[in-house]
């Protein structure tokens, strides 16, 4: 074995050549020998070469006597005036020492390099945070191959597929046989290529590295529980929610591999049911924009009525996008009427107010349309200027964890552009691409929103009704929840008419996701047949789940915010029949809806029951043609039920989906075109985003 740094009391004398027989020899021997029977030194370190005369004097001090000290090769070892020796690089040298030209002595030395640590067990495949086994042996050598003991060796991770992190004891010194083992090593990280590196400080002060062939760390449990969603790993999902049954079990995803779901590392999913589809949404709302007018309070802000949202805010007139907790609730509650659980995250964060946020970003291919539609051109990575990317705020704010599970939501000024004129220079929306949904549309200046149809992100956009340059509409828990759960709803894969963009605001789609019904809910009657609005002071008041409207200053009026319940009949605008109305009074809904007559004017009429659609103040016993909606006469408009579409056993007796066989047509044959069942019910939403186009993309 090698020893450092300490006498071993083994010598390697050499007589000194003496011209005279009588003459007294000089030996010279190592302090610090590196092995029995030999001079050796490892480079980087030194040594003292002591001499000693035999037969021995003790009234000399040879050490002061010795007059000279010389190195054969001062390359490999070099030795000073006392005797002490530094070994510099691999090779062999002769040390000699003199007295007196009769009085000489000699020692060979051989000088040796530390070599790069070996693996000589290396780590192997090991399960996650379990300790890897058989525990990791590592090697020092010096370049003839003989052990090295004594010095400190350190592991890291080299190669890292994943953020994992190495734990155990890091750092050990190597044994007498050049070995150093590390039994408790741990990585809490599922990967594929890990190596570890070993290293150690030469005694010269170089750093010597190797690192260990590759290794995996290997998920423990159910694989169903790992970020691999049922779409693409084909894991059980009962209720069709996007969620794997495994994860929903656990109220989580095993993001780590380890087998337990841990705040610090994976997705908690808490309240996950998988016999319930459960919907995970997070929200981040725009802060205060740019200050305006010197104020001392909100009424300074109004405008005498006009600016009703504004508000006095540090002395100056400002204004907001933070939701009522009221309008998530209110979502909230639809959703639950219907057997799903809709989670919203309770902390949302104020990000940087923009005044145009878009679904574009920096690094998005094309000519430039970010400069034109959103009026600035986007910078990667900033907020808070005049245009901003949805994702860049998603990025800042939003664990990236969750977006396996979760619809983000940004609630914003405007969307996507500025202006309808097409001779605008800056943010005009007829230089925009079309939006993200299947099949595509056009974005329009001041619109209420944007989402992905279907995906998970969408973007609520009030800032033109709420605080436009002349006049606004007063704020209301009714219009943010009726624009949320409409955006909300793309994803989830419901258009304007149901499965299909057109025609919009058909008075027979009594939806959120209808653009008719959308600030305003559906308006509840007194009864079926009746037009007479359901008057309130709270929610209480409201029949089915209703919500209190405030319509000022005639009080409230109850609408419901929901999806629609029930498929009305169809309408051709060419051939409308008065007599029979849209349902049976009998059975019919006591909601109301909303048309334009034969004179264009808007009319209220009974979901149930006759009909006066020309608005002539007569029931028509023959059909009758309007243009209902103002937009393209002669259309046909189908009811669409946006819950349920009726019993089955499998999907092989679900009605196909128009976005569901588009997307199959064009994006991704693998999809079946036709609605899921669940829970025997055909169900026309797409509540499953992770594998759809935008969806798996952001």
């Amino acid at each position: 074995m090698r020893w450092l740094g300490s006498a071993c009391g083994i010598c390697m004398a050499l007589l000194a050549s003496v011209a005279q027989a009588a003459a007294p020899a000089l030996t010279l021997s190592l302090e610090a020998s590196l092995s029995p029977g030999a001079a050796r030194l490892l480079s980087g370190t030194s040594s003292q070469v002591t001499a000693t005369l035999s037969p021995g004097n003790a009234s000399i001090d040879v050490a002061r006597t010795v007059r000279r000290w010389q190195s054969s090769a001062p390359g490999v070892a070099r030795v000073d005036a006392t005797g002490r020796v530094s070994a510099l690089s691999s090779g062999t040298a002769t040390i000699s020492a003199e007295i007196s030209p009769a009085v000489t002595g000699e020692l060979q030395l051989t000088v040796t390099s530390l070599q790069a640590p070996l693996f000589s067990t290396p780590p192997t495949d090991t399960l996650v945070s379990r300790h890897i086994s058989p525990a990791v042996r590592v090697l020092l050598r010096d370049d003839l191959g003989d052990p090295i003991g004594g010095l400190q060796l350190t592991l890291s991770i080299g190669e890292k597929p994943a953020p994992g992190t190495l734990s155990g004891t890091l750092a050990r010194t190597t044994a007498a046989n050049g070995t150093a083992e590390f039994a408790d090593l741990a990585i809490d990280w599922l990967g594929s290529g890990y190596t570890l590196v070993a290293e150690v400080v030469a005694p010269g002060g170089a750093r010597l590295r190797s690192s260990s062939t590759p290794f995996d760390e290997l998920r423990v449990g159910d694989p169903c529980l790992g970020p691999q969603p049922a779409c693409d790993a084909g894991c059980p999902d009962s209720d069709s929610d996007g969620l794997n049954d495994a994860w929903e079990t656990a109220h989580g995803v095993d993001i780590n591999g380890d087998g337990i779901i841990d705040p610090a590392r994976d997705l908690v999913l808490a309240g996950a049911d998988p016999l319930r589809p459960d919907i995970y949404l997070e929200y981040d709302y725009m802060g205060w924009g740019e200050p305006g007018a010197v104020c001392t309070q909100d009424s300074d802000c109004t405008a005498g009525g006009t600016q009703p949202n504004y508000r006095c805010h540090q002395q100056r007139c400002n204004h907001n996008h933070r939701p009522d907790p009221r309008s998530i609730q209110i979502v909230v509650d639809a959703f639950a009427r219907r057997g799903v659980t809709l989670h919203v995250d309770p902390a949302p964060d104020e990000v940087p107010h923009s005044l145009v946020a878009t679904f574009a970003r920096a690094s998005d291919d094309g000519p430039g349309p970010r400069a034109i539609c959103a009026g600035a051109d986007i910078e990667a990575g900033m907020l808070g200027g005049p245009a901003v990317s949805h994702f860049d705020i998603k990025k800042r704010f939003s664990d990236p964890r969750r977006a396996i599970a979760y619809h983000y939501a940004l609630l914003a000024h405007f969307n996507t552009c500025l202006t309808d004129d097409p001779g605008a220079t800056l943010g005009n929306c007829n230089q925009c691409p079309t939006d993200r949904a299947m099949p595509s549309g056009s974005p329009v200046a001041g619109g209420s929103g944007v989402a992905e149809l279907p995906g998970n992100d969408l973007i609520v956009s009030l800032g033109a009704s709420l605080f436009g340059p002349i006049a606004s509409v007063p704020r209301n828990h009714v219009m943010e929840a009726g624009v949320l759960m409409h955006e909300l709803g793309h994803n989830l894969g419901l258009h304007h008419a149901g499965d299909v963009p057109s025609p919009e605001s058909a008075p027979n789609y009594l939806s959120v996701m209808n653009p008719r019904y959308v600030l305003t809910g559906i308006i509840q009657s007194t009864g079926p047949g009746s037009t007479n609005l359901v008057a309130c002071t709270t929610d209480t008041d409201c029949p089915y789940g209703g919500t209190c409207r405030p319509i000022l200053p005639a009080g409230g009026r109850c609408s419901r915010v929901d999806y629609s319940t029930s498929t009305l009949a169809t309408l051709e605008e060419l051939r409308l029949d008065e007599t029979a109305g849209l349902s049976p009074l009998g059975s019919g809904p006591s909601d109301i809806v909303l048309y334009n007559d034969a004179a264009g004017f808007p009319r209220r009429g009974a979901a149930a029951g006759p009909v006066d659609w020309d608005g002539d103040g007569m029931i028509a016993a023959e059909p009758v043609s309007v243009d209902l909606n103002g937009q393209a006469f002669g259309e046909v408009m189908r009811g669409y039920d946006d819950w349920d579409h009726g019993a089955c056993t499998t999907s092989n007796d679900c009605p196909v989906n128009a976005i569901r066989r588009l997307i199959h047509e064009l994006v991704d044959p693998r999809l079946d075109p036709r609605e899921q069942c669940v829970r025997n019910r055909c169900q026309p939403q797409w509540h499953a985003f992770q594998c759809t186009r935008w969806g798996s993309r952001d």
